[in-house]
């Protein structure tokens, strides 16, 4: 019976793990063809100070130089110091997945995977030694929890919320105000809220799953698309 489960579950999952190699693939192509650039060039060399005099001086928060600096003790060309935020970048698909089926469907999770992984923008920013792809996964990972906290009742959701919200903020100066804006959007993931996804058009986990994707390329947008009467928070 155990190993009848297996395949079951494995073939339940391809879909999802054909997305995943999807993005790794795009993320990794032509991965160390330039060399970096200055804000690239900038990281690395705050990553290999590892003084607190040089990460305060920086106009951003420390988290990604610390977690650069521990991935260059391994190695520290730019293929090496770029691929970690590929690996940030395909772990935020994943969590798009779970984050669509905890808003609608896992039909509309799969939609919004795929196209995240696509996603020139999101592609570009998982390829360079920048903050950014941990920003966006740190991201998608306090949505997620929010979400589950809110329209689950599980505790575990306020615990993903308020961890990763705090990495949030210590990863980009901007990261403060997307936490902000999620706690007081709270409201709006009530299930009633998210009806507007499901009469949008005739493929709704499709339609869903680009919004979910677009949030997550550019979160301010998420807000503007999600209601008209909070249009300001598309000025960010």
């Amino acid at each position: 019976m155990v190993g009848a489960r297996v395949p079951k579950r494995l073939v339940l999952h391809l879909p999802l793990l054909a997305i995943l190699l999807m993005a790794l693939l795009t993320r990794s192509y032509h991965l160390g063809h330039l060399g970096f650039w200055y804000d690239e060039g900038a990281s690395a060399y705050m990553a290999e100070a590892v003084r607190a005099n040089v990460w305060t001086n920086d106009v951003h928060p420390p988290l990604y130089i610390a977690v650069l600096a521990a991935w260059g003790s391994v190695a520290d060309g730019d293929l090496w110091l770029r691929s970690l935020s590929v690996v940030f970048g395909v772990a935020t698909v994943a969590v798009v997945y779970a984050l669509g089926g905890a808003l609608l469907t896992r039909s509309a999770g799969l939609w919004a995977a795929a196209l995240l992984s696509v996603t020139y923008f999101h592609v570009k920013y998982s390829q360079e030694a920048r903050m950014y792809a941990l920003m966006g996964l740190l991201f998608a990972t306090t949505f997620w929890g929010l979400v589950i906290a809110v329209r689950q009742q599980r505790r575990s959701g306020w615990v993903v919320y308020g961890a990763a919200g705090a990495l949030l903020m210590y990863s980009h100066a901007i990261g403060a105000l997307y936490v902000t804006l999620k706690g007081k959007s709270k409201r709006t993931c009530q299930s009633a809220d998210f009806a507007s996804f499901k009469r949008t058009s005739t493929h709704p986990a499709g339609t869903a799953g680009q919004k979910l994707a677009s949030s997550i390329k550019e979160p301010s947008t998420f807000f503007l698309n999600l209601k008209p009467t909070t249009r300001w928070y598309g000025r960010i």
